[in-house]
């Protein structure tokens, strides 16, 4: 992806709501990004890795004091 892209979508991602998931034409990763943040109260992060022609990494980032363990 071009870095306009890649910071285009990592905006998207991070400050996704029900009526931008609503309104977009895709949905697949904001619906995802958008899950995960009401699971965490909005506290995850994400971070787009990217080289253009090779591929793409989403980096997740939530508080560890945030994450439960079950037992």
């Amino acid at each position: 992806m071009d870095e306009k892209d890649v910071i285009q979508l990592q905006r998207k991602m991070n400050d996704v709501t029900i009526a931008a998931v609503k309104k977009a034409k895709h949905v697949g990763i904001l619906n995802a990004c958008l899950r995960i943040k009401m699971m965490f109260k909005d506290e995850a992060k994400f971070t787009i890795e990217s080289e253009k022609g090779i591929g793409m990494s989403v980096i997740i980032t939530i508080p560890a004091d945030m994450i439960t363990i079950a037992e």
